[in-house]
């Protein structure tokens, strides 16, 4: 394992903050998620899409950097989806279920939320049923690694639906496009 590290580290940029089973590292070209079982993810970073000059961040009215919350109970999605949101300028807090989302929307509400379907205890669908009842004024992607809810007429609650993926191509673009408007 320390070879195989001790050979990566001289590619290695930065390292992050993260759970302490998990290490991630970022390098031009990859960002590399270890888990303290020794398998290692090799998530491919596109061009472009790698810490943006400040002048391109997303920013709301006066300049304000906009804020994204991510709800997903798997850490490394949480982690994945703070660095490479982060790198393109958004301001980022984590919560991993529907209970702790609720409490920071409460606490400092964001300009949007990213949402796992399927969460421990309140579910994905019974969370954004419950925002909208009280905040119509956050938008809402639902993420997914299923395709089957594409039919759920839930989702119609939501302002779009993207399908996990290790390409983030498409959820930033769809952040981009919510937040634009």
């Amino acid at each position: 394992m320390f070879g195989c590290i001790a050979g990566l580290s001289k590619k290695i940029n930065q390292t992050v903050s993260k759970p302490a089973s998990t290490s991630i590292y970022r390098c031009k070209t990859f960002l590399i998620i270890i888990k303290t079982n020794c398998s290692a993810q090799r998530v491919p970073r596109l061009p472009g899409f790698f810490l943006p000059s400040p002048g391109d961040a997303p920013q709301g009215i006066g300049g304000i950097v906009k804020k994204i919350l991510v709800v997903d109970d798997e850490d490394n999605i949480r982690l994945l989806y703070q660095e490479e949101l982060r790198d393109a300028g958004y301001e980022v807090s984590l919560a991993g279920n529907a209970e702790e989302a609720l409490k920071k929307i409460e606490e400092d509400p964001p300009d949007l939320i990213t949402l796992d379907v399927k969460l421990p205890g309140m579910s994905g669908f019974d969370f954004l049923k419950e925002l909208k009842q009280n905040r119509k004024d956050i938008p809402v992607i639902l993420c997914s690694a299923y395709g089957t809810y594409k039919q759920e007429f839930q989702l119609w609650a939501s302002e779009a639906y993207v399908i996990k993926s290790a390409d983030l191509r498409e959820l930033k673009m769809t952040i981009k496009e919510i937040l634009s408007n």
